[in-house]
């Protein structure tokens, strides 16, 4: 399906990236600044047109003296930066293509994966980087190695490149090296056809899919966010998604010629990120901001922060996550308008559209299909439905990748003959043209920005002592749209037993979006079970011998008295499950698992949560706040797990059985 929003004629100064870099250095107004990022403590870093142009090109030439060329793949490793825009572009004009250098793991088995599968020939890297690349190679890649790379893990690597800042030694400051106007500038005849970037599937933990995107894709992408805002040339924009995913990836700038603002992330991941967001928007005038649902929200929640604030955006753009109507509460306070936009790495933009009453909206819409592309919903047998049924969403546009790189068996999976992309989204047609959703049909799930393909985490934790099986779902969260619960299988317990990651002193639960949402200490039968990374809630019977709960955490959520294990099994189901294998009696956890008679000890259960907790902790690199993202932030354990009627294990059953047992229906 196509929309008016096809009908108007929307182009861009160039078929290829770098003639876009080469138009936007060239005009009359090329001393105006391109890129500005800012840190915590409000400084700027900036970069004019002409300098982007000149230090590609220089950055360029140095490549080619490295040896890259034409055909080579460039894992680019820097963090939102002036350096990472520089280094970017400059792959580019030497003929190579970049690939972004996604770091989530502490034992770099993820990056190295990446590496292995795109032959990358060159990592770009900077060593100041706290936590960086640099520090995830070393057992792979040593100190020393890295003018003449040879690893049999990583055969086609040669070379790493340090593109290093320092600010205290100029003569070892990467950008201060790129001044030098007697260096020679390299540009590379480029074709639309030709691979320009390898995006990896934005968030997604374990080996990461790697999306093969032309010249002519990216360029098709800046077209369509231009047909969303057509910016004028030197407009203030801010955009803080990394530059290396299809959201922040600096379109606008190539479409538009924006001057875009973003927050420096070379330090490390920033504390008081929507705070800083939001003083840069208010002090540099921005007028359109490309913005995260959760960053927003924790703004809109500072009432004292934009209440008398003198300048606020003409309009602000969500995306990467799921938009809740609450979240359009920022119209009239934060900004005029709201754009919702739905996409995905394999085709950038999907659909959007805006908003200016919030009553207009509900939240499963996601809008009208965006620039060229089109769009149809088809059943399971591939047949397109009418308007009004639900079924798989599946799209084809100009902005569209060729597949996946070295995994032939993911692209068949993904691309039917005919060459349209399977989503992966349950949605429909609406009476008003619009695209409604209703979830992904696959495991993978959608947190805040994140996609977590629970897998690998499951191999993971199933390491722990005391594990017998584990399963990673999704849970409803009110800003994130989903939370990430583990449902373990341990011996010897019958019932469930929920626990929550919570902070004892303040006696809340607060996400790492900066959200906080009542949290209870509970005491089932006289006895108070707290500690001190979570709260565990179990089925018991009291001493009337009457079945309780001990999940009331929320305030928003009523408990039904006398609910049992199976009425929590069975919950949200379209069938009952008397005739299966879940039947089973709702149980007491003996003392001597639980809690022993003098409660002076921790509670085994207590133990393991705490232990699994921190062994998922170790396994990320990044920020505790960031790194939260993609752990598990409940743990529910049980017997054993809902299976269906022919005796398999139902994720779908066990996702609503963890939902209600955290009282998140």
């Amino acid at each position: 399906m196509k929309n008016k929003m096809n009908r108007k004629l929307v182009t861009v100064p160039g078929g290829t990236i770098t003639e876009l870099v080469e138009h936007w250095g060239s005009v009359p107004e090329n001393d105006i600044s391109a890129f500005v990022s800012v840190d915590s403590a409000g400084r700027k870093r900036q970069i004019t047109r002409a300098e982007v142009l000149q230090f590609s090109k220089r950055f360029a030439a140095k490549l080619r003296m490295f040896g890259i060329k034409k055909g080579h793949i460039v894992c680019n490793t820097l963090p939102n930066s002036i350096e990472r825009v520089v280094c970017e572009f400059g792959i580019m004009f030497s003929g190579a293509a970049s690939m972004n250098g996604q770091v989530f793991r502490s034992d770099g088995e993820d990056l190295v994966e990446s590496l292995r599968a795109a032959q990358c020939v060159a990592i770009i890297t900077d060593p100041s980087v706290p936590k960086g690349a640099r520090d995830v190679l070393l057992e792979v890649l040593p100190l020393g190695c890295e003018d003449s790379v040879q690893s049999e893990i990583l055969p086609h690597l040669q070379r790493l490149i340090l593109c290093q800042r320092n600010d205290a030694s100029p003569d070892t400051d990467f950008l201060t090296s790129l001044q030098d106007c007697s260096l020679p500038q390299y540009a590379e005849n480029i074709s639309p056809a030709d691979l320009a970037t390898v995006m990896t599937t934005s968030g997604s933990t374990g080996y990461s899919k790697l999306v093969k995107l032309s010249h002519s894709n990216i360029c098709h992408f800046a077209i369509q966010v231009k047909g969303i805002e057509a910016l004028q040339s030197g407009a203030h924009f801010i955009n803080c998604a990394p530059m290396g995913w299809a959201g922040g990836y600096p379109q606008w700038y190539l479409s538009c010629g924006v001057t875009r603002y973003f927050v420096d992330l070379h330090d490390g991941f920033v504390e008081n990120l929507p705070l800083v967001i939001w003083r840069t928007i208010v002090q540099e005038k921005i007028e359109y901001g490309f913005l995260s649902p959760m960053y927003v929200n924790t703004i809109l929640s500072n009432e004292p922060l934009w209440k008398d604030a003198p300048w606020k955006p003409r309009t602000l753009c969500l995306a990467g996550q799921p938009v809740k109507q609450s979240q359009l509460a920022i119209i009239g306070r934060l900004c005029e308008t709201v754009d919702i936009n739905y996409g995905a790495t394999e085709c950038n933009l999907i659909t959007t559209h805006r908003i200016q009453d919030p009553s207009e909206f509900s939240d499963s819409c996601a809008g009208y299909p965006g620039y060229g592309v089109h769009i149809k919903v088809v059943d399971q047998y591939r047949n397109e439905v009418p308007h009004g049924e639900v079924g798989e969403v599946l799209l084809w546009s100009p902005a569209l990748c060729s597949g996946y790189l070295s995994n032939e068996s993911a692209t068949r999976k993904a691309f039917t003959q005919e060459g349209w992309f399977c989503t992966d989204d349950s949605g429909y047609f609406g009476p008003d043209g619009k695209l409604y959703l209703q979830g992904r049909q696959s495991d993978g799930i959608h947190r805040g920005a994140y996609i977590l393909y629970p897998s690998w985490l499951e191999t993971k934790l199933r390491a722990v002592p005391g594990v017998k099986d584990i399963m990673i779902v999704p849970v409803p969260d009110p800003v994130l749209h989903n939370e990430i619960c583990a449902c373990v299988v341990v011996d010897g317990l019958k019932g469930v037993v929920a626990g929550q990651n919570v902070d004892t002193d303040s006696r809340s639960c607060s996400s790492s979006a900066g959200d906080e949402s009542p949290g209870n200490v509970d005491d089932v039968d006289n006895i108070q079970i707290v500690h001190k990374s979570g709260v565990l809630h179990s089925f018991l019977e009291n001493q009337h011998g009457q079945k309780s709960t001990g999940f009331d955490r929320s305030e928003k959520q009523s408990v039904q008295p006398n609910k049992t294990f199976d009425d929590i099994r069975t919950q949200g189901q379209s069938k009952p499950l008397s005739s299966s294998y879940n039947v089973t009696s709702v149980k007491p956890i003996p003392d001597v698992i639980f809690h022993n008679s003098e409660h002076d000890q921790e509670p085994r259960l207590e133990m393991l949560e705490k232990e699994m907790r921190n062994y998922a902790s170790a396994l990320q690199i990044l920020h505790k706040s960031d790194a939260m993202r993609m752990v598990p932030k409940y743990y529910v354990f049980m017997d054993k797990y809902p299976l269906t009627d022919t005796g398999k294990t139902s994720r779908k059953e066990t996702k609503t059985l963890a939902a209600s047992a955290l009282h998140l229906l």
